[in-house]
C-alpha cells in the first residue's frame, strides 16, 4: 500500500520567491551605463513619493509648456500604455531629473486639466501620472 501515499514534494514555490532584501546598490548614483539596457520596458524605474510629485508639479508650473487639450487624448491614460507619436512629448526639465535622478532622459507632457504624464523614452510608455 505504499504506492498510494503521496510523495512528499519539496515546496517549490519557496525556492522561486526572491528574498526581499534591501537593494543596497540603488543609493549610488554612479552606476555603469550599461545597466540602462536591462530596464527597457520593464517596471517603472522609480517610485515617486508624494513630496517628489509636489516638487515636480511646482517645476512644471514654472516651465512654459503648452498643455494638451484633454479631448485630444484618444488613448488610455494609464501607466504602461504607450503614448502615440501624435502627442508632443518633451524632455523632462533638469530640475525634475534632480528630484528623481532615475528619470534622466525621460519625456513628459502636460494635460490642460493639470495632469503631468512622464514617459519612458524608448517605448514611450507612461511610467507615472501626476495629478
Amino acid at each position: 500500500g505504499q504506492a498510494e501515499a503521496p510523495a512528499e514534494e519539496p515546496t517549490e514555490g519557496q525556492a522561486e520567491a526572491p528574498a526581499e532584501e534591501p537593494t543596497e546598490g540603488q543609493a549610488q548614483t554612479d552606476q555603469p551605463a550599461d545597466q540602462d539596457e536591462t530596464q527597457t520596458g520593464a517596471v517603472p524605474p522609480a517610485e515617486v513619493t508624494v513630496e517628489q510629485k509636489t516638487e515636480i508639479k511646482q517645476v512644471v508650473q514654472e516651465v512654459d509648456v503648452d498643455p494638451i487639450p484633454v479631448d485630444r487624448i484618444d488613448f488610455e491614460l494609464d501607466v504602461g500604455v504607450a503614448v502615440p507619436r501624435t502627442i508632443e512629448v518633451r524632455p523632462l526639465p533638469p530640475q525634475i531629473v534632480r528630484i528623481v535622478p532615475e528619470y534622466e532622459d525621460y519625456l513628459y507632457f502636460v494635460l490642460a486639466d493639470g495632469r503631468i504624464v512622464i514617459v519612458e523614452p524608448d517605448t514611450l510608455e507612461i511610467v507615472v501620472i501626476i495629478v
